[in-house]
């Protein structure tokens, strides 16, 4: 029947519609989270969250493409800012595919101690191409990641920037969210 395509074209296309406004919304809601932060005005929004759950969704991947695995056992729910969190594993995640192996296995390691009432999110990559010149950079590496406006290619040798339109402000913005929350960030190239 003629009419039940069109209803059906007519409620795909709102539901994509859908979709697309709410991924500019987040985007924008994004932009003003990282622009407070930066200028450091942001309060954080801790709620009680399913952290596991949240990052997830919040790439927008299954857990197939960037498994996760919780160290020590279960994950209880954690009193964070969604946004903060969310918006540290995408930059985790962002560089971990820029510094490792390309096309590698890109992981994800939640921890909570606690004793200690610590919260702990890795994200691991292969090795990739200039590993050894990461490694031989030491801790300068994790200073050129984290500085602002800062990018680490051109101080690896043997490595062509590509390139790229961002401002190489993303890990210095990550390691401000990580202050937000008390916390910090860092990088590591082992072998």
């Amino acid at each position: 029947d003629a009419r039940e395509f069109l209803d059906k074209k007519a409620l795909k296309s709102l539901v994509d519609l859908d979709g697309t406004l709410h991924g500019v919304l987040e985007t924008v809601l994004a932009e003003v989270m990282a622009r407070e932060v930066v200028h450091e005005v942001y309060q954080p929004r801790l709620d009680e969250l399913d952290v596991p759950t949240m990052l997830v969704s919040g790439l927008g991947m299954s857990k197939e493409r960037i498994p996760m695995t919780i160290k020590g056992g279960s994950m209880p729910k954690l009193l964070l800012d969604a946004q903060l969190i969310g918006h540290i594993h995408r930059n985790a995640v962002s560089n971990a595919c820029k510094y490792g192996k390309e096309g590698g296995k890109v992981q994800t390691f939640l921890e909570f101690d606690s004793a200690n009432q610590i919260f702990r999110l890795e994200v691991i990559n292969e090795p990739g191409f200039g590993h050894e010149s990461l490694m031989a950079m030491g801790d300068s590496a994790s200073e050129f990641v984290f500085a602002q406006g800062v990018r680490l290619q051109p101080h690896m040798k043997g490595k062509t920037e590509k390139k790229l339109n961002s401002s190489g402000d993303g890990a210095w913005i990550m390691q401000k969210c990580a202050k937000t929350l008390k916390g910090e960030c860092q990088i590591y190239f082992t072998a």
